[in-house]
């Protein structure tokens, strides 16, 4: 039985996350008896690249 709702992620202000990071893509799986979350985290004010015309590509992990 799940109880909840719990905070899963923890955000730390003091790296590239930034203190609003976009969470996205969230998957949760079950493997050897544990559950296991799997996101991926964008910050969009860094911008590492810029294809032109088109879009900026924003720091993700």
């Amino acid at each position: 039985m799940w109880k909840g709702p719990f905070q899963v992620v923890q955000i730390d202000t003091a790296v590239w996350m930034g203190s609003h990071p976009m969470i996205w893509v969230a998957e949760l799986h079950h493997y050897g008896g544990n559950y296991y979350c799997f996101a991926t985290f964008t910050n969009p004010k860094i911008i590492v690249d810029t294809v032109p015309l088109r879009y900026h590509v924003q720091r993700w992990v």
